[in-house]
C-alpha cells in the first residue's frame, strides 16, 4: 500500500518582500538589524488588524487593514530578522498579499505570532518605548498614525479599564493629533 504524502514546498522567503508593521517599520531599527534591506515604500495589509500582545501582532479581521512598509531583504537580513522575531518559536512566517503604494496587489510575507506553539497570547499593552519606536516608523513611511492609536485604544479597553478608566481620553492623551468626533466613535462601536 502506498501513501500519498505531499511534500511541503519550501518557500524562499527572501524572494518575497517583507511587510513590516511593528518595530521593524522604524527605519533606524531596521537599518541596525538589516543594513542591506531596501525600502520599497508603504503598503497595506487588508482584512487584518494590528493588535498588541506586549509586542505588535496582526490578526485576521474582515474590513480592517494594517499600515506598514515593504522591504526587499537578502538571506543575511532574513537570518537577523528571524533571530530578532524569535522565529519559529514566538513568530512564524506567513505569506500574505498586500497593496503597495502604487495600488498593486503583491505577494509578501509577515511575522505573525505562533499560535500552534503557544496558543493565542493574551492581548497586552506595549511598553511606552516600544510604542514610540513603532510610531516613529509610521512617521518614517508617512503613514497616518490613527490606526496605530486605535489599536492601542482597543487593547487598553480589552486589557484593563483601570489602566485607562476613560480609554477615549487615554487615546487622546497619547495622540497629539486626536480629533475624536462622535460620528467616528459610533463607527468604531459598530465595528466591535
Amino acid at each position: 500500500m502506498t501513501t500519498n504524502k505531499r511534500k511541503k514546498k519550501k518557500i524562499d522567503w527572501t524572494a518575497l518582500p517583507y511587510f513590516a508593521f511593528g518595530s521593524n517599520l522604524n527605519l533606524q531599527q531596521m537599518a541596525g538589524r538589516c543594513p542591506t534591506a531596501e525600502n520599497m515604500g508603504a503598503a497595506e495589509l487588508q482584512d487584518w488588524a494590528l493588535t498588541f500582545r506586549g509586542v505588535a501582532d496582526v490578526e485576521q479581521r474582515k474590513g480592517r487593514s494594517v499600515s506598514g512598509g515593504l522591504f526587499k531583504i537578502d538571506a543575511a537580513c532574513l537570518k537577523a530578522l528571524d533571530r530578532y522575531e524569535g522565529w519559529p518559536f514566538l513568530y512564524v512566517h506567513r505569506r500574505v498579499k498586500v497593496v503597495d503604494q502604487n495600488g498593486d496587489l503583491v505577494d509578501a510575507f509577515i511575522y505573525v505570532m505562533n499560535e500552534k506553539r503557544h496558543g493565542r497570547r493574551q492581548i497586552s499593552m506595549p511598553s511606552d518605548w516600544y510604542f514610540e519606536v513603532i510610531r516613529e516608523g509610521f512617521e518614517n513611511f508617512g503613514l497616518n498614525n490613527r490606526p496605530l492609536y486605535e489599536a492601542l485604544r482597543e487593547v487598553a479597553h480589552e486589557v484593563d479599564m483601570s489602566v485607562a478608566p476613560d480609554a477615549d481620553e487615554y487615546y487622546c492623551d497619547l495622540n497629539p493629533d486626536c480629533a475624536y468626533d462622535n460620528e467616528y466613535q459610533a463607527e468604531l462601536a459598530l465595528a466591535f
